[in-house]
């Protein structure tokens, strides 16, 4: 049985706060050159302006259309307060029975919830998507 919890040919919506956007696109490019499909158009995107309700509107709309396009909802969590787009996603993600990773700390109850993998950090994540003879 394979225990991992990244499956050949899964496709990925790499999730943080947005100021870890640089961090999340270099691990969505580990994952792409591993031969994962990532869903996540957000990690390509200019700063989002909250100040022009159409734009958001329209990014909110893409977003939730790239998590439901994937198998997996790969959170990059912290201990930092952010402005909750990630939980709402995550809820999204949950609500439409896909798998939930959550990398780091736990930053609520909800991610400690049975069927929710959680890995201590990146370095646990790469082991689960390195090249394996299958």
């Amino acid at each position: 049985m394979d225990r991992r919890v990244l499956r050949p040919g899964d496709r990925i919506h790499v999730a943080a706060r947005f100021e870890r956007q640089a961090e999340a696109r270099a691990i969505a490019d580990e994952l792409l050159a591993a031969g994962y499909h990532v869903t996540s158009r957000w990690l390509f995107a200019p700063g989002l302006q909250m100040g022009d309700p159409v734009a958001a509107q329209r990014w909110a709309l893409i977003d939730l259309g790239d998590v439901k396009r994937a198998d997996v909802y790969l959170l990059l969590s912290d201990e930092v307060l952010g402005r909750g787009g990630k939980d709402f996603e995550g809820g999204f993600a949950f609500a439409h029975g896909m798998r939930l990773v959550v990398v780091g700390p736990p930053a609520h109850v909800f991610h400690c919830l049975p069927g929710v993998c959680r890995l201590r950090d990146v370095d646990e994540l790469r082991k689960q998507f390195m090249t394996e003879e299958e």
